[in-house]
């Protein structure tokens, strides 16, 4: 649709949410070890090889249509929404972000994440700022991941990635979840009281 009115908004973003936790239920259940129990005995099945495929293919649908409503020639107020839409299906494909095949995909998923950073990097955020901190720490988290699988997009995923961290206030509880980024891709055998004294002394400085 062309434009979205509020109430449509808040039904699909809810919806979207839904999906997402479904996605994140399924993947952790694949990650999970066998553990048998007096109600199974049963050995895990090879099935479980076949689930990413499976499960790309219930989501076929909402990649092909990603990224919805027409961003750059909405309203602001309706291109924000999309926007918010997109990052929402986003944070969904980022939990089987290793399983995706299809280039054109991965670099729309890319382009948003990138979008996304640079909003949070800005001084000049709008009344949805609310909106986009609760996305923050979920994507941020799997930050590690996206990179190292980034491709050509990688400088300019971590050039989006130290513009919002240097924006972000030092009294924010975001920036633990910053400096736990910086730990795992930089320093991963320091320990996490180290890495948060280093970040603090950067930022401070």
């Amino acid at each position: 649709m062309p434009v979205i009115d509020g109430q449509s908004f808040n039904c699909i973003l809810r919806t979207l949410q839904n999906i997402n936790l479904a996605v994140k239920v399924f993947v952790d259940e694949i990650n999970r070890p066998h553990i048998s129990h007096e109600f199974s005995s049963t050995p895990p099945s090879n099935g479980n090889k076949l689930m990413p495929n499976t499960m790309l293919m219930y989501l076929k649908k909402l990649g092909d249509s990603f990224p919805i409503g027409k961003i750059y020639h909405s309203a602001e107020k309706e291109g924000e929404r999309f926007f918010f839409l997109n990052l929402g299906i986003t944070e969904i494909f980022l939990h089987i972000i290793t399983w995706i095949d299809d280039p054109n995909l991965f670099e729309k998923l890319l382009h948003v994440i990138e979008s996304f950073l640079l909003k949070q990097g800005s001084r000049n955020l709008s009344a949805a700022k609310t909106i986009l901190e609760k996305q923050l720490v979920s994507i941020i988290s799997l930050f590690p991941r996206i990179v190292a699988s980034s491709g050509d997009w990688r400088l300019r995923l971590l050039e989006a990635f130290t513009t919002a961290f240097r924006n972000c206030e030092v009294e924010s509880t975001h920036c633990l979840a910053y400096l736990a980024v910086i730990e795992e891709m930089v320093l991963p055998a320091v320990s996490c009281n180290v890495c948060t004294a280093l970040g603090k002394g950067f930022v401070k400085a």
